[in-house]
């Protein structure tokens, strides 16, 4: 067994940015895991956390550097999976 990741939260309940304004983007670490097959001990660590942003096409997100993301466009929202930052104050921006 493992222990759990890093638990994250929701700045609100349908949360509106403001345009122009930076939001903080931190992506948190994972837990950690232990895997044995009647032998050795192996540990390792756990997977990390993500951050998804789903907002509407009409909207541009601009990240501060050090943010590793992938983006895909579903219905007429764009979808941002953030899987990693370099350090605890990357920031996003949405214009509109």
């Amino acid at each position: 067994g493992g222990g759990g990741g890093a638990g994250g939260y929701l700045e609100g309940t349908g949360f509106v940015p403001v345009s122009g304004t930076a939001y903080t983007v931190t992506v948190g670490a994972g837990g950690a895991a232990i895997f044995s097959t009647y032998g050795p001990y192996c540990s390792g660590a756990g997977g990390s956390g993500v951050v998804i942003f789903s907002y509407p096409s009409g909207m541009t997100a601009t990240y501060s550097s050090g943010v590793t993301k992938t983006t895909t466009t579903n219905g007429g929202n764009t979808v941002d999976k953030i899987t990693a930052t370099s350090s605890t104050s990357e920031t996003v921006t949405w214009t509109i």
